[in-house]
């Protein structure tokens, strides 16, 4: 007797880079963001995935228009802003909302997200932007390798500044709280401490 075979299994689907699925209360979202250069462009989950598919497609426009403008990166994302403007009009800015990431590994193990703004609010996303790169100086000094670039009493201070200038952009930003993203940054930090302690021994013992 001849024995049927087994179905295969289906394989699951692989998500485009960008789309992302979370689960609240049982409910399966999905959203879109896109990386470009320090921010963070995503829009909000959708219980459809052609939906946030479709997102997806206008975030990834929106990096390429700026990757294919001239000038600095600002000159290059107001000129990809207005782009997309003409294009999709100005309910679509609306609906994209942006945050700053700032490269914070070597303090919190993470990467720092302030709040983040509409598009179309786009100054006040560069001076947050302006204000971070301000704190943090040098692109590359941030993360991991911190201390092959500066001393642990440099690192200090540098995390003062940054964390100084994060939360002064908090405030900048209605409704959000400031003393509750504090106190956010302290236990992160507490809890990043045996790791960034050993960072330092090693540090120590190179020199």
């Amino acid at each position: 007797k001849q024995v049927a075979a087994s179905p295969k299994p289906r394989r699951a689907k692989l998500a485009p880079k960008g789309l992302s699925q979370k689960c609240v209360r049982g409910l399966s979202y999905f959203f879109a963001s896109v990386g470009c250069e320090s921010l963070i462009f995503h829009c909000r989950p959708v219980r459809q995935r052609t939906i946030a598919l479709s997102d997806l497609e206008t975030l990834q426009r929106l990096k390429s228009l700026c990757a294919a403008c001239s000038g600095s990166f600002e000159e290059r994302l107001v000129a990809a802003v207005d782009a997309l403007r003409a294009d999709y009009g100005l309910r679509c800015l609306s609906a994209i909302k942006v945050f700053v990431r700032s490269a914070t590994q070597h303090w919190l193990g993470r990467d720092l997200h302030t709040p983040s703004w509409p598009l179309s609010e786009l100054e006040a996303i560069l001076d947050a932007r302006r204000r971070l790169q301000a704190a943090r100086g040098n692109v590359m000094i941030g993360g991991c390798g911190l201390l092959y670039q500066c001393t642990i009493t440099e690192a200090a201070e540098l995390w003062a500044r940054i964390r100084r200038a994060y939360l002064e952009v908090c405030a900048s930003v209605p409704g959000c709280q400031v003393s509750r993203r504090a106190e956010t940054l302290d236990r992160a930090e507490a809890a990043f401490a045996t790791h960034r302690r050993r960072m330092q021994e090693l540090a120590e013992s190179r020199q």
